[in-house]
């Protein structure tokens, strides 16, 4: 995996963007079982986790110009096993997704959302239900090929 450019402090840091399309790993229990959570709902819970999340890292001399617009936005990892630590943030799709719901202008989104942001961050992440996961994998490696 690409690392970026130490930045202040000399720390490279990797960077992730995770969009995040809807399924199982973004549900909330309601009174009528699990629905999809609303927006920032899994960004909320990956700062309530110290394994996910250091609240007490400060994201400033480590963002550019275009990070710092969403800072809000960016979490960050503790220090890992290999001494860097990842930023990275959470697209909220609109309105999440059943993945049985999946269809290929979805898919056609998540591609061309990964297009656009490839040069700025190292590495995607694909939130996604189970129910049609293999269809939309296929669909990205055709879509992205080089």
């Amino acid at each position: 995996t690409a690392l970026t450019k130490p930045r202040a402090g000399g720390m490279p840091m990797r960077r992730v963007l995770v969009l995040n399309c809807g399924g199982t790993i973004g549900m909330q229990d309601t009174a009528h079982g699990y629905a999809c959570g609303p927006s920032g709902f899994l960004s909320g819970i990956c700062r309530s986790v110290p394994m996910i999340h250091d609240p007490a890292f400060d994201l400033a001399p480590h963002l550019d110009a275009v990070d710092a617009a969403s800072r809000g936005d960016m979490l960050v990892t503790p220090v890992g096993e290999f001494g860097t630590r990842t930023l990275f943030r959470i697209v909220d799709y609109d309105p999440l997704l059943d993945s049985s719901n999946m269809t290929e202008k979805e898919w056609v989104r998540i591609a061309s959302d990964i297009a656009a942001a490839y040069d700025a961050w190292d590495a995607f992440v694909v939130l996604h239900g189970t129910d049609t996961m293999a269809f939309t994998c296929a669909a990205l490696s055709l879509f992205l090929h080089n």
